[in-house]
């Protein structure tokens, strides 16, 4: 496998000296997964994320954790199972069971990085400018066919790194930010999942969209943070793949 050198100071190699300790990792396992984000195309299978082995400390705390879950499930005879459940892993910690491990970290999913979080907002920011300029009184009605292009479906649950942006996003928009798409993530619209990728789309679009906010932040009078009809054909013909422009 080709490699490539990358000089850092010493406080960062320290940090991720640690970082792969502490995840049984090299060095290279860690930045690896890194550098596919920043390429766009991080890992589309989950790993195992239960680690291969937990300090005596850790497992103690965990177990104890357990142990006072089960105390307090068990007294309510709906939560039965829980407690047992709860008995189970604390048993699991307790012996050292490392193969078993898996079962105490289920559910605990993948990190997403800053740069995919970043990805969310950007795109959420640009739908919400496209919206409300498809409402501007001072612009005038695009066709159907431009409106289609333009639309916000969502992301696509059945792509794994789509799922990851979906999740997001929900999340977002059930913390109270950019409401004004919320209507996207409804049940009537299946919670925002496109049901077919638009990832590639909405990234065609982004970068037609980032010299049109330079040009709104630095103010067009009164037409300030409100796309034009121009604005609006770019990122309709951004989101439409080049195969299929007819240039």
């Amino acid at each position: 496998m080709p490699t490539v050198t990358i000089r850092v100071d010493q406080r960062t190699k320290d940090d991720l000296e640690a970082l792969a300790s502490g995840r049984n990792q090299t060095i290279s396992d860690v930045v690896r997964p890194a550098l596919d984000a920043l390429l766009g195309r991080e890992t589309r299978t989950a790993p195992d994320l239960a680690p291969v082995s937990l300090s005596a400390f850790e497992r103690r705390q965990l177990a104890l954790t357990h142990r006072i879950l089960a105390i307090l499930n068990g007294g309510v005879e709906e939560f039965a199972t829980d407690a047992d459940e709860e008995l189970a892993r604390a048993h699991v910690l307790e012996e050292g069971y490392t193969a078993e491990y898996s079962r105490e970290f289920a559910g605990i999913y993948p990190e997403l990085s800053r740069a995919e979080s970043k990805l969310v907002m950007d795109i959420l920011d640009m739908f919400s400018l496209i919206k409300a300029g498809l409402r501007a009184p001072e612009n005038q009605p695009v066709d159907d066919e431009v409106a289609a292009r333009l639309r916000f479906r969502g992301f696509d649950r059945n792509d794994p790194r789509e799922s990851r942006l979906l999740d997001y996003a929900r999340y977002l928009i059930a913390d109270g930010r950019w409401v004004e798409l919320a209507d996207v993530f409804s049940s009537e619209n299946d919670n925002g999942n496109s049901h077919m990728p638009f990832l590639d789309a909405f990234q065609r679009m982004l970068r037609a969209f980032v010299p049109i906010r330079e040009s709104l932040r630095s103010g067009r009078g009164e037409r300030a943070w409100v796309l034009s009809n121009d604005d609006l054909r770019q990122l309709a013909v951004a989101a439409t793949h080049p195969s299929q422009r007819g240039e």
